[in-house]
């Protein structure tokens, strides 16, 4: 989503909008795609940048309360949290605590590093033991990252295309290795973008930094910490990558994701048509990718989806976009 109240931020402070292009969103904007795509339900999520404004994250949290209230089973949310560092711990956790008790998300929005260092930092500890006190659901979305080479040798590998692939691979093994996945067991973590490069790479690191003395930590241990995690199949939704991370994952632990409105219209109806197929071919494993999997994330919003649909079956609306079964739940981001 890209929630007016970040528009208007943006016009207030002209130095951060010169070079900003945002794609046009809208909540309508929004139900249009998901009727299109027989999309039943979005989880929203304000992914873009960083922001140091408390203020301005509390305004884009209510927005997108206030939305999942006027459409209670079209939309949920994950909420936005302050860009963290050692000065802004306090309003963070604090930022953590409205929200939880307030808002009622769906889960929260972290991005794959802030001010170069990766998730598992030692920074982010007091984050991570806040989230894990309520079970949260946290959603890691790939940005920039200002230490890391970036590929700007080619004007066609922007850092979307190359770099956000490694940067949750770098974010996904930092978490490995520094603990926090086996300290914090209460957390589900999902991954966008197909949890990067790791479902791929992650026998290789398992390996290799065991047998050159790296760490302590056994190929076994690394291989059952990475498959923990959760993915989306965000801007993934091809027929090679959607069946092997699948299978490498195992059933359960795998969902749709649009990112929409980011990618190019045709681009997404490309990757569902790549999807479709697949699921034809699947059976059981697809629908738990298009649905089941969000539902068992998200056991809030399925009972709102469940009694919606019982109060409108019985005042004889019939729901032709929720109650299908085939309909999907799909993360939605703005990038």
């Amino acid at each position: 989503m890209i929630p007016p109240v970040y528009l208007d931020h943006i016009k207030e402070n002209s130095k951060e909008s010169s070079d900003l292009i945002f794609p046009t969103w809208s909540p309508q904007i929004s139900l249009d795609f998901m009727a299109k795509n027989s999309i039943s339900t979005s989880i929203l999520s304000f992914a873009h940048t960083a922001l140091d404004d408390s203020s301005l994250c509390q305004g884009i949290n209510i927005y997108a309360h206030n939305l999942r209230l006027q459409y209670p089973t079209k939309f949920g949310f994950f909420a936005t949290i302050p860009i963290i560092t050692v000065a802004s711990l306090p309003e963070v956790l604090a930022s953590i605590k409205f929200c939880y008790e307030k808002l009622n998300p769906e889960g929260f929005t972290l991005l794959t590093s802030y001010d170069g260092k990766y998730l598992g930092h030692e920074l982010f500890r007091p984050v991570w033991e806040e989230l894990n006190k309520i079970s949260a659901v946290v959603f890691i979305h790939p940005i920039a990252n200002s230490l890391s080479p970036q590929s700007l040798d080619n004007s066609s590998l922007i850092p979307p295309i190359v770099d956000f692939t490694h940067e949750m691979t770098r974010t996904a093994c930092s978490l490995i290795y520094s603990n926090t996945l086996s300290s914090y067991p209460k957390l589900k973590i999902i991954l966008s973008h197909a949890g990067g490069a790791l479902p791929y790479i992650s026998s290789s690191v398992a390996n290799l930094t065991f047998d050159a003395c790296l760490s302590v930590k056994t190929p076994e241990q690394f291989m059952r910490e990475a498959r923990s995690f959760y993915t989306d199949l965000a801007a993934s939704s091809y027929s090679g990558p959607v069946g092997y991370i699948e299978r490498w994952l195992g059933p359960g632990r795998t969902t749709y994701g649009s990112d929409f409105p980011s990618p190019i219209e045709s681009t997404m109806m490309k990757e569902s048509e790549f999807l479709d197929d697949w699921i034809h071919k699947n059976g059981d494993e697809g629908k738990a990718v298009l649905r089941e999997t969000a539902l068992e994330l998200f056991p809030k919003l399925k009972a709102q989806i469940e009694q919606t649909q019982i109060t409108e079956e019985k005042s004889g609306i019939e729901n032709l976009n929720a109650s299908s079964g085939g309909s999907d739940i799909a993360f939605t981001n703005a990038v």
